[in-house]
C-alpha cells in the first residue's frame, strides 16, 4: 500500500492532502494546524465565493478569472456547486475526504454512485486519453479554471488553486482532495459534456469540534479510526454558518461527534459537544444462515436502479444487481481484499457466508456455499447470481461490516414478453453496462416480473422491434425467393449460438480518490448458458455439456418444423389420419437426425477446440523461430548498455527461463554494474555476467531484455539475429528479417513481465531468481513509489517475496538505495554513465542520463565535475543535447543539469521552468525518465516541427 502520491507531488509537499485512493486517502492527513501555509487557500475563507453559487463544497478565496489566460478554444462554462444542505435533515451518506479533526467531505448515495460513473466515462474519452503534443501549459491557465487533472493514469474533474511554472494545484472536486499536477502532462481541458454534473461532495464541519488547539499524531490516528472509510453514515445537518453546513455523524448507535470529541483538549470542543458513546455493533463468524431471509425485499410498483449481470439457468429469468446504497460498502472493502483478506477460522459449512475468489478475474466477492462435494466448495455468488465450485485457498472469512448486507442479487424476468435464450443474451450484451431503471409488476416465489427500461425507453418494446424487424426481413427472403419447402427431409437452418458478451465492469473505486492505477472490478458475472445436465454421450464419448458455448452450433429445428408444418393443408391433415401418423413418423426422424447432426458439429467444434488451444499455449514459445531451427547455437542474453539493476537481473533471469526450455541461453552485460546491482548480486551469491565481446560474429542469436532500441544496444545489432525481446519501454526501430518471440507490457519493470512468463508456461521460479526480480521491481518502481508502478507490479511483488525469503522488505529496499547512492569511488564520467540512454528527437542525437541517490546534497557537490563530462560525453558521442538528472528517491525530487544554451533553451520551453546561475533546473517530482521527462521532451519536440 502506497502512502504517498507519485505523480506531481513530492513527500515534503503533501499538505495533509489524501490522494483519490480508496486504500489511503487518509494516509497523508495531518492536522489542519499543521499545514504549510503555501496551501491553505482550499481550507481558509469559508465565507468567500468562488463563483455565484454557493461554494458548500470546497470554499475558498479565489476569484473566478474566466476571461485571462483560458485554455485555447474551450467555452466559456461553469459547474454548478452541489444542492444545498437541509438544516435538521438527515442524509446517508460516506465520507470522499477529510481534514482532521473536523472538516469533512461527504456524499450521498447518488452523488457516490455518479461520481464513480464519470471517472468511468471520462478515462474512456478520447480527448483525455489520446497523447496530445499541444499539451496545455501554465501560463495558459488562470486561477479558479475548471479543467482534468490526472493522477495516477486516470483523469478527474478538477479546479485550479494555484498556478506555478511547471506545476498546477488543483483540487480534485467530485472528491475534495488536492494535489500538484504536472502543469504539461497531467492537465487537460475539460471536455464540455462533463460540465453538466453538479458538484459530487459537499465540504461540513463537524458540530462540536474546534481547529484551536494543535493536534498530535497519536490524536490524529486515534480520530481516523473513528473517521470510517467506506461505511454508511448519518448526517444531520445541525445549521449553516457562512455556507458550510454543520454537522453531526451517527455511525448507528454511536455519536462519532462525541467519540471524536473525547479525544481531543477539551479547548478544542464547543459547548454542545454531546458525551461520547462507545456503543459497537457485534457480529459473528461462520454463523448457519438462511438463504432467503438474507435475500433483499422489493416491492411492487416501486421502481429501483440495477444492472443486468447474468442470464439465469431459469427459463426467460435474469440476474440483476441493485444500485442501491449498499454497493459502494461492499466494493470498496473487497476490491483490496486479496491483501487485507482473513484467514478461515473454521472448517467451512454449507448455508454460510464467505468471500469466494472467481476464477474468471481472481477477485473476491461475497459468496454464500450451497454444497460441497469432492472437487470443492460449490458457491452462490449472492451479489451478482452466477455460481461455480472453488478450492478451500479461494475461501476466506466474510468482513463483519458485510455479513449482514442483504445479497444484492435479484431473480427477474421480464413482464409482459417471453424471452428466447438467443434474446436474453442480447439483451445482456446491449445493456450490461447501462443502469437500468426497474419497475416491479408483480412476485411468484422469488423471481420478480419487472419492466426494464433505459433512459426512459423500455426493453420489451426494443424487443419487440427487433422481433418485427427479423420478420420484416425473413418476409422479404420468402418474396425474394418465393420458393415453398416441398419436404421434410431438407436441411434444417442451422443457427450459431452467439458467444456471451464478457462481463459487465463495475468501477472499483467508488469513494475512491486513488494514489494508485484506478483498475476497474470485473465482477463474476456467468456470461455464459449453463449446459443441461443431461450430457448426449458421443461415439467418441464427449458430451454435449462438455463443449464450450461459443462453438456450440445448434439445429433449430422446431423452426423449420413450424415453416414446414404451416405449409399442409389443413384439409388434408383432417382428411387423413395417415398423413398425421407419416407426419409425426417424419418429425421424430427429422429430430433424430438433428441430433446426430448437433452431435458430429459438436464434436468437430470440441476438436478446433482442443487444437486452438494448442496453438495460443505459449509451450515454450512456438515464436522461437530460428533459435528452434539449432538449439545448440548459443543464444546471448543482454540489458541495455549503462545497464541497471532491471537490465542485469534481467538478462541473468530470462537465461534461466529460456534454460528451462531448452534453449542453450547465456546472459552478458554491455556495462559496468551499479553499486546497488553488485549489492544485490552479493545478497543472493550470483556472480556478475561477463562483459559481451567486442567480436560477436554475424548472426549469433540474441535476446534482448529491458530494450529495444539500437542506440542502447550493443554493437551492429543489425546484423544479429534475433530471436527475442522483453520490454516495457516503447517500441524502438529495430527490425528483424525472421518472425521472433515480442513481449511489450506497459508496467513498471521488465522483471513482471518474466514473472508473468514464468507462471504461464509452469515453470520453476527458484529462490535466488526470485530475489533477483523482487530486487529489479523494488529498483525499477522506487519501492512502487514512481508513477510507471502499476497494479501487476504491486501484485507479481506480492507474489515474488515469499519465495525470495525477504522478511522485511521495506528495509531491504532502503539498503538497496543505500548502495545505490554509495559513489564515493565513481568518477564523475562513471556517475554520469551509470544510468544513461540516447533517444532521437527529430532526427537529434540526445543523452539523458539519471543519477538515483538517497542524499542530493552529495551528488550535487560535483556538480562542476559532472558538467564537465557532460560537455566531454556531448562531444564524444556529437550530440545535439543532453541532460543528467539527479533524483532524491526519499524525497522524490529532480535538480537538473544544464549544460548549455541549447538544452536551456529546450528545458525551459518543454517544462516550463527556469534555469538559475548554476546551470540547474528544478524539474519538481518528475522523477522518472521513462513516464515524465522523455514524453515531455517528445511533446516539446513534436509541436516544435
Amino acid at each position: 500500500m502506497i502512502s504517498s502520491r507519485t505523480n506531481g507531488e513530492t513527500n515534503d509537499e503533501n499538505n495533509g492532502a489524501s490522494t483519490p485512493n480508496v486504500q489511503n486517502r487518509f494516509s497523508g492527513f495531518r492536522s489542519s494546524s499543521t499545514r504549510s501555509s503555501t496551501n491553505t487557500t482550499s481550507i481558509t475563507n469559508e465565507s468567500e465565493t468562488v463563483t455565484n453559487n454557493k461554494p458548500l463544497w470546497n470554499s475558498t478565496n479565489i476569484e473566478q478569472k474566466t476571461n485571462i489566460s483560458s485554455f485555447e478554444n474551450e467555452p466559456t462554462l461553469n459547474i454548478r456547486e452541489h444542492d444545498p444542505l437541509v438544516i435538521n435533515k438527515t442524509y446517508i451518506v460516506y465520507l470522499s475526504n477529510l481534514e482532521v479533526p473536523n472538516v469533512i467531505f461527504a456524499a450521498t448515495l447518488d452523488d457516490y454512485v455518479n461520481a464513480t460513473l464519470l471517472i468511468t466515462q471520462m478515462n474512456k474519452h478520447e480527448q483525455l486519453t489520446k497523447i496530445q503534443a499541444n499539451s496545455y501549459k501554465s501560463n495558459r491557465l488562470a486561477v479558479g479554471q475548471w479543467c482534468a487533472a490526472l493522477f495516477n493514469g486516470d483523469w478527474y474533474r478538477a479546479r485550479t488553486l494555484e498556478i506555478e511554472e511547471n506545476r498546477v494545484y488543483v483540487q480534485y472536486i467530485d472528491w475534495g482532495n488536492t494535489g500538484w499536477c504536472d502543469s504539461i502532462l497531467e492537465i487537460r481541458s475539460l471536455p464540455n459534456e462533463y460540465y453538466k454534473d453538479p458538484i459530487l461532495c459537499v465540504k461540513c464541519i463537524l458540530n462540536g469540534i474546534s481547529t484551536q488547539e494543535k493536534i498530535s499524531d497519536e490524536q490524529t490516528n486515534a480520530i481516523l479510526e473513528i473517521l470510517v472509510l467506506d461505511v454508511k453514515l448519518d448526517m444531520t445537518v445541525i445549521r449553516i454558518d457562512k455556507d458550510i453546513p454543520y454537522v453531526q455523524l451517527n455511525l448507528g448507535e454511536r455519536d462519532l461527534n462525541a467519540e471524536i470529541g473525547s479525544i481531543l483538549p477539551q479547548s478544542s470542543l464547543s459547548p454542545s459537544a454531546p458525551p461520547p458513546t462507545t456503543t459497537v455493533p457485534q457480529n459473528s463468524k461462520n454463523e448457519i444462515i438462511n438463504f432467503d431471509s438474507n435475500k433483499s425485499e422489493m416491492n411492487v410498483n416501486e421502481t429501483y436502479s440495477v444492472q443486468l449481470t447474468t442470464v439465469d439457468n431459469e427459463s426467460e429469468c435474469f440476474h440483476v444487481l441493485l444500485m442501491n446504497n449498499h454497493l459502494p460498502t461492499i466494493m470498496n472493502v473487497l476490491k483490496d481484499w486479496s491483501a487485507d483478506k482473513q484467514p478461515l477460522t473454521k472448517q467451512p459449512k454449507v448455508d454460510t457466508l464467505v468471500c469466494a475468489q472467481y476464477d474468471g478475474d481472481d477477485l473476491w466477492y461475497r459468496a454464500w456455499i450451497k454444497n460441497i462435494t469432492d472437487t470443492g466448495f460449490h458457491v452462490y455468488f449472492v451479489d451478482f447470481g452466477n455460481e461455480e465450485t472453488v478450492s478451500i485457498d479461494h475461501l476466506n472469512e466474510c468482513p463483519d461490516m458485510l455479513r449482514n448486507i442483504p445479497w444484492q442479487s435479484v431473480q427477474i424476468k421480464l413482464a409482459n414478453i417471453k424471452l428466447t435464450d438467443d434474446e436474453r443474451y442480447l439483451l445482456l450484451k446491449e445493456f450490461e453496462t447501462d443502469r437500468l431503471d426497474m419497475k416491479i409488476t408483480s412476485k411468484d416465489q422469488d423471481i420478480y416480473s419487472v419492466e426494464l427500461s433505459n433512459s426512459g425507453k423500455s426493453l420489451t418494446e426494443y424487443m419487440i422491434e427487433l422481433r418485427n424487424k427479423k420478420e420484416q426481413q425473413q418476409i422479404q427472403n420468402t418474396s425474394a425467393t418465393n420458393e415453398v419447402p416441398k419436404t421434410f427431409n431438407e436441411q434444417p437452418v442451422r443457427k450459431v449460438v452467439t458467444p456471451p458478451p464478457p462481463p459487465p465492469t463495475i468501477v472499483e473505486n467508488i469513494s475512491r480518490t486513488s494514489s494508485e492505477t484506478v483498475r476497474p472490478i470485473s465482477l463474476p458475472i456467468q456470461s455464459k448458458p449453463i449446459e443441461s445436465k443431461r450430457s448426449i454421450e458421443l461415439n467418441n464419448h464427449i458430451s454435449l455439456s462438455q463443449i464450450p458455448p461459443a462453438t456450440i452450433t445448434t439445429t433449430k429445428s422446431s423452426d423449420t418444423l413450424n415453416t414446414t408444418t404451416q405449409s399442409l393443408s389443413s384439409d388434408t391433415q383432417n382428411n387423413d389420419n395417415n398423413l398425421n401418423d407419416n407426419l409425426m413418423n417424419m418429425i421424430t426422424e427429422q429430430r433424430r437426425h438433428n441430433r446426430l447432426l448437433e452431435q458430429a458439429i459438436a464434436a468437430i467444434n470440441t476438436t478446433n477446440a482442443l487444437l486452438t488451444q494448442l496453438v495460443q499455449r505459449p509451450l515454450g514459445y512456438r515464436a522461437l523461430s530460428s533459435a528452434q531451427k539449432n538449439a545448440n547455437k548459443e543464444t546471448i542474453v543482454i540489458g541495455h548498455r549503462n545497464p541497471d539493476t532491471d537490465a542485469i537481473t534481467a538478462a541473468i533471469v530470462y537465461t534461466d527461463l529460456l534454460r528451462q526450455m531448452n534453449v542453450n541461453a547465456k546472459a552478458y552485460r554491455l556495462g559496468n554494474l551499479n553499486n546497488e546491482t553488485k549489492f544485490i548480486l552479493k545478497q543472493v551469491g550470483i556472480k556478475e555476467p561477463d562483459m559481451l565481446p567486442d567480436n560477436i560474429p554475424d548472426g549469433t542469436q540474441v535476446a534482448l531484455v529491458d530494450h529495444n532500441e539500437s542506440q542502447q544496444s550493443m554493437e551492429n545489432i543489425h546484423k544479429m539475429c534475433i530471436t527475442h525481446v522483453i520490454d516495457h519501454h516503447k517500441l524502438g526501430d529495430l527490425t528483424t528479417s525472421e518472425p521472433v518471440y515480442l513481449r511489450f507490457e506497459p508496467v513498471g519493470c521488465t522483471a513482471t513481465i518474466l514473472t508473468k512468463i514464468y507462471r504461464e508456461n509452469n515453470l520453476d521460479i527458484n529462490q535466488k531468481m526470485a530475489f533477483l526480480l523482487t530486487s529489479a521491481i523494488l529498483s525499477d518502481t522506487l519501492h512502487l513509489r514512481s508513477p510507471t508502478t502499476t497494479n501487476d507490479d504491486r501484485k507479481i511483488l506480492e507474489y515474488l517475496v515469499p519465495i525470495a525469503k525477504i522478511d522485511n522488505i521495506k528495509s531491504y529496499a532502503n539498503q538497496m538505495f543505500e548502495a545505490k547512492s554509495d559513489l564515493k569511488e565513481f568518477s564523475s564520467k562513471q556517475i554520469l554513465l551509470l544510468d544513461y540512454k540516447t533517444y532521437t528527437f527529430n532526427n537529434e542525437k540526445w543523452g539523458i542520463g539519471t543519477g538515483e541517490t538517497c542524499d542530493m546534497n552529495k551528488m550535487l557537490e560535483r556538480k562542476d565535475d559532472l558538467l564537465k563530462e557532460m560537455h566531454k560525453e556531448k562531444k564524444r558521442s556529437n550530440l545535439k543535447g543532453i541532460l543528467f538528472s539527479i533524483v532524491d528517491i526519499i524525497k522524490e525530487k529532480n535538480l537538473t543539469l544544464i549544460p548549455g544554451v541549447i538544452e536551456e533553451n529546450v528545458v525551459r520551453q518543454a517544462f516550463q521552468v527556469d534555469i538559475n546561475k548554476q546551470h540547474i533546473a528544478d524539474l519538481g517530482s518528475r522523477i522518472s525518465r521513462k513516464k515524465q521527462i522523455i514524453p515531455a521532451l517528445e511533446a516539446y519536440f513534436h509541436q516544435k516541427s
